[in-house]
């Protein structure tokens, strides 16, 4: 994957991102009997920032255009920093989440995230991610993401050692999107 991949990883796209859910701005005003707001095809463009558990590290902003389709209570998203899709269900307690399917990258398939942490080549390889997540709408249209990395491997040893990820490390990407 090429610097474009800005992320989703978001470990971080993964990471992230995901993250995710596309919900237009009109529609998100309409909401039903139950307080669900309506999800619908759409596209919406934000960022991901990655943090070690509440602390967000210092790595440029992976700015993303997520591109929806919903189909009953199935979520497709397509994220363009990650050049993938990922998928999701709408939660069956919170009508205004979306629950992301696990998000795995290959082996061989890595995310690059610009930075200016010495030693580092200017980017950030993030590799072998496994994560999973959940995008949430509010009542403005906006939504907000959290991918949650279990594990993966990065290029990172200084000032935090990230080159193997475990859950204990809280690695996540947290996005904010706008409806277009």
């Amino acid at each position: 994957m090429k610097s474009k991949l800005l992320f989703s990883f978001a470990v971080v796209a993964a990471f992230a991102v995901v993250m995710f859910s596309g919900c237009s701005k009109s529609s998100t005003t309409n909401n039903n009997n139950n307080g669900c707001f309506d999800f619908a095809t759409a596209s919406d463009t934000g960022q991901h920032t990655v943090y070690a558990g509440t602390v967000a590290l210092p790595l440029s902003k992976i700015h993303d255009s997520l591109t929806a389709a919903v189909s009953g209570t199935t979520v497709t998203i397509h994220t363009q920093a990650l050049n993938r899709n990922l998928t999701g269900t709408i939660n069956a307690s919170d009508c205004n989440q979306i629950d992301l399917d696990s998000i795995i990258f290959g082996v061989n398939d890595s995310l690059l995230i610009p930075t200016t942490l010495s030693g580092l080549g200017g980017f950030v390889r993030i590799k072998n991610v496994r994560a999973g997540g959940t995008g949430k709408i509010d009542a403005n249209g906006v939504i907000t993401t959290k991918i949650n990395v279990v594990s993966g491997t990065t290029n990172i040893s200084t000032p935090i050692d990230l080159t193997n990820i475990t859950p204990a490390i809280g690695l996540n990407l947290q996005g904010t999107f706008i409806h277009r």
